[in-house]
């Protein structure tokens, strides 16, 4: 776990990602095995993840401040939903 860095508003959010506010989305979406996107505005930002091939979605809101552990914690178990989602309505199993 990273030290208690604390997000007060987007532009921390960005400085952390090492990237300017423009490239949020694209870094979110890049970094993520799951393609996740981020929604924001001045209380808070909204992270998820659609799952190709089902109706599934994930997100998660979260209110300024916030400590970046959870952020980080909740990308860790948005892949792992994203990815037990995908298979579970994309594989096939032939008996």
């Amino acid at each position: 776990m990273e030290k208690d860095i604390i997000i007060n508003n987007i532009n921390d959010y960005a400085d952390y990602l090492g990237v300017n506010i423009n490239q949020i989305e694209r870094a979110i979406y890049k970094g993520t095995s799951c393609g996740a996107w981020i929604y924001w505005d001045n209380k808070g930002m909204v992270i998820g993840s659609i799952v190709e091939g089902s109706d599934a979605e994930f997100s998660k809101t979260f209110n300024f401040p916030v400590n970046i552990n959870e952020i980080n914690n909740w990308f860790e178990e948005l892949e792992e939903l994203t990815e037990e989602a995908w298979h579970e309505a994309n594989e096939y199993w032939i008996y």
